[in-house]
């Protein structure tokens, strides 16, 4: 589809869909900061995982899970950074999510979340992220939530990090 030039300004086309699918963690350490991926036309092209360890794949229910990410600059420093924040429930109050969770929250993790569009964005690519909240919540009425609502956080010199689907083929995944 064509998008059309105005002003000298770019349109978007209105064909985003927004979501998340699903997400993919591992301990940040797992992937080798000075030589553990490739980065080719601002696109994650190759990455190297430790032996024997694996990105965790947690699916998403439609419309569970949310990325953000705002820049903040400074005119006094002249330097910035990118707060990235994801979003997501994990249902059911149960022993074990809370010994996962309990888990969770001791790592700095590096992130994947794969788009409905089946795009690919990696977070906490240079600096980690790490879980910041955990709600758990049970509502009152047989329709409500019962789970919990968890927070990664990061801080990052750039946006999120776009990866390519063949990149994603070469890595570890477990369930």
């Amino acid at each position: 589809m064509a998008c059309t030039f105005i002003e000298g300004r770019y349109t978007a086309c209105r064909d985003g869909i927004p979501g998340i699918d699903k997400i993919y963690l591992t301990e940040f350490g797992n992937i080798t900061q000075t030589s553990g991926y490739t980065i080719t036309s601002g696109t994650i092209t190759a990455m190297t995982q430790a032996a024997s360890t694996k990105f965790w794949q947690f699916d998403m229910e439609q419309e569970n899970a949310a990325y953000t990410e705002t820049f903040t600059g400074s005119t006094d420093t002249w330097n910035g950074f990118y707060a990235q924040s994801l979003v997501w429930n994990q249902y059911s109050m149960s022993a074990k999510n809370r010994n996962l969770l309990a888990t969770m929250v001791q790592a700095r993790l590096m992130g994947i979340a794969k788009m409905v569009d089946g795009s690919f964005f990696v977070i906490g690519l240079t600096r980690s992220s790490m879980v910041s909240t955990i709600a758990a919540q049970t509502g009152k009425k047989l329709g409500e939530m019962n789970g919990y609502v968890i927070t990664m956080t990061g801080n990052e010199p750039l946006g999120a990090t776009p990866m390519s689907s063949a990149c994603f083929a070469t890595l570890s995944i477990g369930q």
